[in-house]
């Protein structure tokens, strides 16, 4: 197939799922899961084993280990939700249109055209296929509103894009 059209609305639970896999799919996010399982584990089972002395130490690690396993991922949950209801972007439909040229975003009176040599990565995920400009700046396609046309685009994708710029296809 050599042109896929669709229509696109990205929902906040794409978005959510999206900034998830962004942060925890990186190095950082797992040191981030790992370093809070181990501060919570050692703290836990520490505090009551060890003398008075750094008992102040051990309810420090069982701190960091809530911080690490609970607030950090509840801000980026809320921060998912604030970037979706700030964005006016996210109320809108964009139309995507791949061709032999590349990817073609409109919405309303306005298009751009990103060509196949620009894409900077793709990434095929559960959800959604995700079609980054730059390295933190990306377009995320739910794979519900593509409907039949997944395999299509995943076709075209693998065969416009060399094999370095494309994950999971």
């Amino acid at each position: 197939m050599n042109k896929i059209e669709c229509d696109v609305k990205v929902e906040l639970p794409d978005l959510r799922h999206y900034m998830y896999y962004h942060k925890y799919m990186r190095p950082t996010g797992f040191i981030e899961l790992i370093a809070g399982l181990l501060c919570l584990v050692f703290g836990i089972y520490n505090y009551a084993k060890i003398d008075t002395d750094y008992q102040p130490f051990m309810i420090f690690l069982i701190f960091f280990g809530f911080y690490f396993l609970i607030f950090l991922p509840l801000n980026t949950f809320f921060t998912a939700f604030k970037q979706f209801t700030l964005n006016p972007t996210y109320k809108n439909t964009y139309h995507y249109l791949f061709d032999k040229k590349g990817m073609t975003i409109s919405l309303e009176d306005d298009s751009a055209t990103l060509e196949w040599k620009d894409f900077y990565r793709v990434l095929d995920n559960k959800r959604s296929i995700v079609v980054y400009i730059s390295r933190y700046n990306a377009n995320i396609i739910p794979k519900r509103e593509l409907g039949e046309k997944v395999d299509a685009l995943k076709a075209l994708l693998r065969a416009n894009l060399p094999a370095r710029k494309v994950r999971g296809l």
